[in-house]
């Protein structure tokens, strides 16, 4: 070996050293310990359903066949099962370089962890992790299930583009910071939304019976006072008989009749959460990211409701029949 190839080696060798111990740069010599496998990550699973499944599927595939990472699953009700509230001890003692939670309930269980200094954690497909992780802050890392607002506002203009007026139907004590933040945001958009307040349950049907009339559009946003399988169905039958299209945040309302919806893919969302892992441990970097997501036009609906379908969509809308 020549004296330039030498040089050049001891050179990524030293680099590779600093590299391993700057990802665990708040670690002192005070610690005490030895040093989690870095390698190594601990995924935390809410329940056994499957857009959870499907999330921890998409993450292990990218961490073990792509990115040499090992991986073991873990699912809360089985630790729940076995050591009640207590934190099993392979959590804490340095076992693993990272702990992930997938949904809220494995989300505020890993936050409750006080895990050694070398260990990080990561959250996947939480909605609004600020008010289910009461420890979370702003230097924590993950996905939500959050769309930006003026994304969501920008996809319904782009696929619904001859819709002017939307009712949102919702529980203020809920949801009105939400619509706030919405109609603040379609300033610009060319699109009017409607507050269609609810309460109470018993109270959907005047509610909708008043407002269906002066709206193009009602978008249904998760909302534990209005949202349920019985009423999702009645709401979209409602505004199909007035010719109305029905905006959706998932699979299900794509498929029970509504115009557009916002449709996660929860494979992709693991990869996206296990490419974020990687990051974390092999470079030290980490920060929170928009979800991926599609939008889903419902083509026979479309006919029925005697809609044009939008010209040249972004690759994000799909039509699908």
């Amino acid at each position: 070996m020549n004296g330039g190839n030498l040089l050049k080696n001891c050179i990524l060798c030293i680099c590779s050293f600093i590299l391993v111990f700057a990802v665990r740069a708040d670690a002192g010599p005070e610690a005490g310990g030895a040093l989690p496998d870095l390698k190594s990550a601990a995924v935390v699973v809410s329940r056994q359903i499957r857009p959870f499944i499907d999330v921890s599927r998409g993450m292990i595939d990218l961490l073990e066949k792509e990115s040499g990472i090992s991986a073991d699953i873990h699912y809360l009700d089985r630790i729940q099962e076995n050591t009640g509230d207590a934190v099993p001890e392979k959590f804490t003692n340095g076992t693993y370089a990272l702990l992930v939670a997938i949904g809220p309930e494995a989300a505020r269980f890993v936050w409750k962890i006080e895990s050694q200094p070398f260990t990080n954690k990561l959250y996947a497909a939480v909605l609004n992790p600020g008010k289910n992780i009461s420890s979370l802050d702003e230097n924590h890392c993950g996905i939500s299930l959050n769309i930006p607002i003026d994304q969501q506002v920008e996809m319904i203009r782009r696929g619904l583009p001859e819709v002017r007026r939307i009712g949102i139907i919702y529980d203020p004590q809920h949801n009105e910071a939400f619509f706030e933040a919405v109609r603040k945001s379609a300033v610009q958009s060319g699109i009017e939304f409607v507050p269609l307040r609810v309460a109470d349950r018993k109270n959907i049907s005047d509610v909708i019976d008043s407002g269906i009339d002066t709206i193009d559009a009602l978008w249904m946003i998760p909302d534990a006072t209005v949202i349920s399988e019985t009423i999702i169905h009645y709401l979209i039958k409602a505004c199909l008989v007035k010719k109305k299209s029905v905006i959706g945040y998932n699979r299900f309302f794509y498929e029970s009749g509504a115009a557009l919806s916002f449709v996660f893919d929860y494979y992709q969302l693991g990869r996206q959460a296990g490419q974020m892992t990687a990051e974390l441990l092999y470079r030290g970097s980490c920060g929170r990211e928009t979800p991926r997501f599609e939008v889903w036009l419902n083509k026979r609906i479309f006919r029925r409701l005697e809609l044009d379908l939008p010209q040249h969509p972004p690759a994000s809308i799909r039509i699908k029949k």
